[in-house]
């Protein structure tokens, strides 16, 4: 059985916690189930690196950063900029995210992210940051989406 963790405490209810080798999951049919179900389960002897459930935060100090890396929650408290120049590249066959979250501190200058990326509604942060608020940024496959708070 395979419990999948989500962020914020979420899971699928009535299943076990697990680790997995990416490169030893067989896709057969190529649907999710199939997926899962050939999945290792979590202190498996198969051998590999594991992946886990979970996604690492870490809690940032610089604020220029040539090259975010996927698969982690980057988070920085309050800040007067924030340039992102560019985002890693991932692993081949792992579907990337890459997740910030920071405050605008007061006479907050400027946020630069990589223009590559498309935003919902062609609604780049970058042009709307205001003082005081936290930001929660989320790009999966070049597409960006933000939230305000």
């Amino acid at each position: 059985m395979v419990k999948i963790q989500l962020p914020f405490g979420l899971e699928v209810p009535g299943s076990d916690n697990f680790m997995c080798a990416a490169e030893d999951v067989s896709y057969g049919d190529g649907s999710v189930k199939d997926a899962l179900d050939n999945m290792p389960e979590s202190g498996s002897s198969e051998g590999g690196s594991s992946v886990s459930a979970g996604t690492p935060v870490v809690e940032e100090v610089n604020t220029i950063v040539s090259n975010l890396s996927p698969n982690v929650y980057h988070k920085w408290g309050s800040v007067t900029s924030l340039n992102i120049q560019s985002l890693a590249s991932g692993t081949t066959g792992i579907l990337d995210e890459y997740m910030i979250e920071f405050e605008a501190a007061n006479e907050f200058g400027t946020l630069t992210l990589p223009n590559t990326i498309k935003w919902m509604g062609n609604d780049n942060p970058a042009y709307s940051v205001s003082s005081g608020k936290t930001y929660q940024i989320s790009i999966v496959n070049g597409l960006g989406v933000y939230g305000e708070f």
